[in-house]
């Protein structure tokens, strides 16, 4: 009798073991001991400070980055103006960046080329046009303009339109003709940014200032001068529409760095839904 109920209950023993895939669940589920816990507490924290605190630094640089470029303007803009040099190489220098250049000659109102969408920058010119909210955005008119004195054309960015009024039909009495003297400042770098192009549907209308296609699109050097805003005419283009260039590495690495924060955080959330469900499993063996 003995030996039958040893028999009976060693095979309902075996009729109720754990299956073999189960007990291979339970041991892949990794154990914490308390110092393993603690370090993930002190990791996750550190982050959750750590990953703001990058952020705006990195957002802290490159804020201070156009704030020394604006700087840069509104000191060379104080200048006095100085004829265009007879060598254009010099207007490459430094030194001579946002420089306020005078020139006298005539526009070539039939090769008038547009960079856009361009938002519209608010002047101090007290007769300047106040737009709606809907044209806010809009154009920057790029003209040819013969240089007296050598006959060069160069660039001359007459300022700001709304988009309604690119037809130059539309804004007869702004056409200046015969002899004009302006002063311009001196913008002689293209933009670098490869997320845009310079083509369009409209071949003469370019997304960013792009100076060698434009000289050549017009059969003028690639000098380009932002008309300051007293050149502005009644029923033309806006002028005093400079605007500080944020260096495309600057851009660049601040966009990266908000990525790469981003996802971090993320990883960083997912290992801590992950630790949590994991404590719950741990917790219904133990």
């Amino acid at each position: 009798m003995n030996r039958h109920r040893i028999i009976r209950y060693l095979w309902k023993s075996l009729q109720n073991r754990p299956k073999l895939d189960s007990m291979r669940s339970l041991k892949s589920i990794p154990r914490k001991t308390p110092s393993n816990m603690r370090m993930q507490f002190v990791i996750t924290d550190a982050s959750i400070v750590a990953v703001p605190a990058v952020l705006c630094l990195g957002t802290f640089c490159f804020y201070m980055d156009l704030q020394k470029e604006e700087t840069f303007l509104e000191e060379q803009s104080k200048h006095e103006p100085i004829p265009l040099p007879s060598n254009i190489k010099n207007l490459e220098n430094k030194e001579m960046k946002y420089r306020p250049i005078q020139v006298i000659g005539e526009f070539d109102h039939m090769m008038e080329r547009y960079i856009g969408p361009r938002r519209f920058l608010k002047t101090m010119k007290r007769d300047a046009r106040i737009f709606t909210p809907s044209e806010k955005l809009g154009m920057l008119v790029i003209t040819p303009f013969t240089i007296k004195d050598t006959g060069q054309r160069i660039l001359i960015n007459r300022g700001w339109i709304p988009v309604t009024q690119q037809d130059p039909n539309s804004r007869l009495k702004g056409q200046i003709k015969g002899e004009v003297k302006l002063v311009g400042i001196n913008i002689q770098h293209s933009e670098q940014d490869s997320l845009t192009s310079s083509s369009s549907e409209n071949p003469n209308v370019f997304s960013k200032r792009d100076l060698e296609s434009l000289a050549q699109s017009t059969n003028s050097l690639p000098i380009y001068l932002d008309a300051d805003v007293a050149s502005t005419v009644e029923g033309g283009p806006v002028g005093g529409q400079t605007a500080t260039d944020v260096k495309p590495y600057s851009s660049y690495c601040l966009a990266l760095l908000y990525a790469v924060c981003l996802l971090f955080y993320m990883g960083q959330l997912k290992k801590r839904k992950s630790a949590n469900s994991n404590n719950k499993i741990n917790s219904l063996f133990t």
